[in-house]
Parts: C-alpha cells; structure tokens; sequence
C-alpha cells in the first residue's frame, strides 16, 4: 500500500492549524471574562481573535458539541467547566514558558510573549510541570499576571490594585500588566513600565480618564486604556 506523504502532511497541518485554533479560541474567552467579569460578546471575541463574527459562531457551535462552551444564538458566550479548565492549561503553559524564556534567557517582556505564543501550542503537561518545578513553583510570571497551578487553581496577589483608583503623590510598586497586543508592549517599554518600578500619580482628567504619571525623573500622560492596563501595590515603608 502506497501513502500519499503529501496528503498525510496536509492532515496533519490542517490538524494542528485546528487545534492551535481551538486553544486560542477558549484561552481568549477566559482572558476577556477576566478583565471585564461576566460573559464575552461574539464581536469583542471576533476583534481579538482577529476573526469574522461568523468564524466566531462558527467555532462556538463547535466547541459547544464538545462541552467546552456554553451557546445559544444570539447570545454572549462563556466556558463551560471542562473549556475552563482547557483554557486554564494552554494559559499555564504560556506563562511559565514567559518565565522560563525571561529568567533563564534573558529575554525581553515582548519576546517572551511572543514566543509563549508559538511554545504554547506544542508542549506537554508533563514537561510543563518540570519547567514549574525547575523555576521554583513561581505564582506569577514576568508581566505579574498569575501562572496555574496544576490544579488550574489562580494565585492572588494581597494589596493589589487599579492605576485609575490610587492616590494622588504617594508612591507605587508596578505589579501587574495586562498586555495582549505588540504595540501596548512597545509602548510600555518605551515608558519604562514593567513590574517592579515605582510609579506616582500626579493627577487625574476627569475629562478623558487619563493620568499624568511619574517614573524615576520622567513624567509622562497615560490615557485611559493604557491606565486600566496597570495594576500596582503600594510601596513598603
């Protein structure tokens, strides 16, 4: 029996092209249920996925089969148990490989998300777990966002915080940025905003929600959508 080598590749490509579809498609679900809590409109989901409303509806129904969402037509979506879960092992992997790419080779806030990205998709639980172990167990990864546990349990970080309700001339400690796309990466870089530096707000507009900040000798204007993207703690005495 002869196979056919190219039309074995190609099922297998187009397997692999399904299933990063997939991953993609319930790890950003739980990321928007996270920043704003509740269920997630198909038109938010589209735009970040970069997808049709119609391509979105598409996987959903899918994905409904499987037990992993929750549709009904024309409404919001959410995650089933079992597509939680899912969503939380493909969010757990992503961020301990940010760690392990930033602490051991050194690499930038961006890189690292952008290779997690690829990495994500194509390494076990099993190695995972020796990536965790080999790190120390660490509860957040270089951007401050919380790595799962094997359990899919999230760490909390005490004393965490919005930018937007933080006093005025008192000091803070960056702990948290919430960043998906590359320019919010290069902008915060270009700032001088990661996690650990200590950021003051000077004032607030209550016109447009943004805020004049200070980081070390610079002062700077954040808009709104950049502001809501930034978590801190306060400084210790």
């Amino acid at each position: 029996m002869q196979i056919n080598l190219s039309a074995l590749k190609f099922a297998v490509y187009q397997f692999d092209k399904m299933s990063i579809s997939i991953d993609n498609f319930l790890k950003t679900i739980f990321l928007l249920s996270q920043e704003k809590p509740g269920d997630v409109s198909r038109s938010l989901l589209a735009s970040r996925l970069n997808v049709s409303s119609a391509a979105v509806t598409d996987m959903a129904r899918k994905l409904a089969l499987r037990g992993l969402v929750d549709y009904s037509p024309y409404k919001d979506l959410t995650l089933s148990d079992e597509g939680r879960a899912e969503a939380l092992k493909i969010i757990r992997k992503h961020r301990l490989w940010e760690l392990f790419l930033h602490k051991i080779l050194d690499l930038d806030l961006k890189t690292v998300h952008e290779e997690a990205e690829r990495l994500e998709h194509h390494s076990s639980d099993e190695l995972m777990n020796h990536i965790d172990a080999f790190l120390g167990f660490p509860d957040f990864d270089p951007h401050g966002e919380p790595i799962p546990g094997r359990d899919g349990d999230l760490p909390v970080q005490i004393g965490l915080e919005s930018l937007s309700a933080v006093e005025d001339n008192k000091d803070y400690v960056v702990s948290r940025l919430i960043v998906r796309e590359p320019e919010i990466f290069d902008l915060f870089e270009s700032y001088g905003i990661r996690p650990g530096v200590l950021i003051r707000n000077l004032r607030s507009f209550d016109f447009d929600r943004s805020m004049e900040v200070e980081i070390g000798d610079r002062r700077m204007i954040l808009s709104e959508e950049l502001v809501q993207r930034i978590f801190v703690t306060i400084k210790d005495i």
